[in-house]
């Protein structure tokens, strides 16, 4: 039997405790996954805002850039803030809108605190400042891996990694040349009558570019991101399941495809080697941007850098002016400027015209 001071000690901390306990109930909430979801979606719907018109504090806004983390974030994002600006001078245009839609892979932590994995499709529309009133827009897929977190009131991102062309493109400066925007503002477009199997091949690179809301990757393929990428595997479907060629035994999916069908590099060797391609111009972003306009769709663009080629895509079609867009994966593009995102000092781009 307890005796009465001992337990009304023990009383007096039982309600201290309760008291604690309805106190933390009154100031803490257990959010579910559908209200982080639509906190992040605002958070990059603000971020988008703060692309388009070059808001440097809004975009500051929404990260704790006190953490190493978030830190980083908020710098990449900075890069990619000032492409946008520099890339839109370079090539005469304004961007009118960017808007996304989000798919949500992954929501976990506490009630402070939240992981997510998302998968963001961002839309940029622009139209060209010469008085050209078309609408153009061009769709990228980027992987957000983020961390939420609430402080002082707010959610801010302290971490977020993520793959975007436009955050690490250098040496666009040397491009912003008025030569160049003259010469791209005022050609001379003649519509392209795209049938037969160009025609087949685009519309396969349209169906699996996986960078709009309602398409993904063709699943009879392995996807080869995890592995150094999947440009090369995506363009060489395109050329088979689209554009009817044949598979042999130097470019095939056999037991998972061969260097010509996985390799940037060897893909475009084998093109040209073939016969199946042929080349129409090789160089940097000067010496060969006049070139570009000879490009079809169905026809392919391969990027190097530092000697090697690292990246392949699909020519799709052309906006307003001429300009010839592009597919691709990894980062997945869907009708992109051909050069968007690849405006790094040294790169060459290889034009390749398909035999079809």
């Amino acid at each position: 039997m307890l005796k009465w001071p001992i337990r009304r000690r023990i009383i007096a901390l039982l309600l201290v405790v309760a008291f604690i306990t309805i106190a933390l109930g009154m100031t803490s909430k257990l959010f579910k996954s559908d209200e982080i979801e639509k906190v992040a979606k605002q958070l990059l719907n603000d971020m988008n805002i703060a692309y388009l018109n070059g808001d440097e504090e809004l975009l500051k806004e929404q990260y704790d850039v006190d953490t190493l983390y978030g830190k980083w974030a908020f710098e990449y994002a900075l890069k990619k803030m000032e492409y946008i600006k520099t890339w839109s001078e370079k090539q005469g245009i304004e961007y009118t809108d960017i808007k996304s839609d989000y798919k949500f892979t992954k929501v976990s932590g506490s009630d402070q605190a939240f992981d997510l994995t998302v998968k963001s499709i961002d839309q940029y529309d622009y139209k060209y400042k010469d008085g050209d009133t078309v609408a153009n827009s061009y769709s990228i897929a980027v992987y957000h891996y983020m961390r939420i977190e609430m402080k002082k009131d707010k959610w801010v991102i302290t971490k977020d990694w993520f793959s975007d062309p436009m955050s690490d493109s250098l040496g666009i400066e040397e491009e912003k040349k008025p030569e160049i925007k003259e010469y791209i503002n005022t050609y001379q477009y003649d519509n392209y009558k795209l049938e037969g199997r160009r025609k087949d091949a685009v519309k396969y690179a349209d169906k699996y570019s996986s960078a709009l809301i309602n398409n993904s990757y063709n699943d009879k393929y392995r996807n080869y991101n995890p592995v150094g990428g999947d440009c090369a595997n995506f363009a060489s479907q395109v050329l088979h399941e689209g554009g009817g060629f044949k598979k042999n035994s130097v470019w095939n999916y056999d037991k998972g495809g061969s260097l010509a069908w996985i390799k940037a590099y060897n893909l475009t060797h084998y093109l040209l080697n073939s016969g199946r391609g042929s080349r129409i111009a090789v160089g940097g972003y000067e010496s060969v941007y006049q070139a570009a306009y000879k490009l079809q769709p169905g026809d392919i663009v391969a990027y190097e850098e530092k000697g090697d080629i690292k990246h392949v895509s699909v020519i799709t079609g052309y906006d307003s002016k001429g300009y010839p867009l592009v597919n691709c994966h990894n980062v997945d593009r869907h009708r992109v400027p051909w050069d968007l995102g690849w405006n790094r000092e040294g790169i060459k781009y290889w034009f390749v015209r398909v035999h079809y």
